[in-house]
């Protein structure tokens, strides 16, 4: 019984419908899209908060791109003008400094020159006395007629001077007058000597004819005698000239040697235009013996 009221009371579970199912609706949001924009700050954010910005000083603005760009053309405009000019002066100095370096050598040059010539006419107008070897003397006037017109000849000889007396023989007849002129123009002196053969060997003389007054030169001398070499030649206080000399045998050209110093010689000269005169000679040859000479004159 109680069974069959529970029944009637509470229905059986299968005979009751089911219930429907509630749809729910959901609602889906919809995707954030990235920005580059920073989040406001949550100050900003919130509702009746208003914030007072602090003051600030202004940035100093950057010159624009262009501005730069167009300033760099000027900077190098200006260090290029710079630079050229700077060259343009170095370029002048070098110019001036190879100039006077050129002035220079040339002068330098010019003064060797003219001093080697100087040296070789010195050299000319002693050589008669480096070949006779002659002995020291402190003025032309303490000179022997033979000594004279022994340099003389040799003075014409050296000069060239037999080139103005062609003969066909082995001989030159040379007028006794050019050979005193030859002489006096050597020493600078006016000295008309008494004409004489001279000679200092008997190998080789110079023989004077009486009759036609002249000499009899060879044409073709040859003979080793010493040669002079100059050491120095400086100009004194007085205007005159101090030569320092030595001299040295004549080799062979087949004997090749440097020949040994035999004499050293100080001349007194003095330069007359072109033409040098010799005013003193002292130099370590002996002095001539007296009798030597006497027996010669005779």
């Amino acid at each position: 019984m109680l069974t069959e009221l529970r029944a009637e009371k509470s229905p059986a579970k299968k005979d009751a419908p089911a219930k429907a199912k509630v749809p729910v609706a959901v609602r889906r949001q919809p995707k954030r899209q990235r920005t580059d924009t920073k989040p406001e700050p949550a100050q900003k954010k919130r509702a009746n908060v208003t914030v007072s910005p602090k003051k600030k000083a202004a940035p100093v603005q950057p010159e624009s791109v262009p501005a730069q760009e167009a300033a760099k053309p000027r900077k190098q405009r200006y260090v290029r003008l710079r630079d050229a000019a700077v060259g343009l002066v170095l370029l002048v100095f070098a110019g001036i400094g190879i100039w006077s370096a050129a002035a220079r050598c040339l002068a330098a040059y010019r003064a060797k020159k003219d001093n080697s010539a100087q040296l070789e006419a010195v050299r000319q107008c002693i050589l008669p006395l480096a070949l006779m070897d002659m002995p020291s003397f402190e003025s032309p006037d303490e000179l022997t007629d033979e000594q004279f017109l022994t340099a003389a000849v040799w003075a014409l000889i050296a000069d060239g001077g037999l080139a103005d007396y062609p003969t066909d023989t082995n001989l030159c007849t040379v007028p006794a007058s050019a050979v005193a002129a030859a002489g006096n123009a050597r020493f600078g002196t006016s000295r008309q000597p008494e004409y004489k053969t001279i000679g200092f060997t008997d190998l080789l003389r110079f023989y004077y004819d009486a009759d036609q007054q002249c000499y009899l030169l060879p044409a073709d001398p040859r003979f080793f005698g010493n040669l002079p070499e100059i050491e120095a030649c400086r100009r004194t206080s007085d205007g005159l000239y101090a030569v320092s000399a030595v001299y040295r045998p004549e080799q062979p050209v087949w004997y090749q040697t440097e020949a040994p110093v035999v004499r050293h010689a100080e001349l007194t000269m003095r330069q007359d235009a072109e033409s040098w005169q010799i005013l003193s000679l002292k130099t370590d040859a002996p002095e001539p013996d007296a009798e030597a000479s006497e027996e010669t004159n005779d």
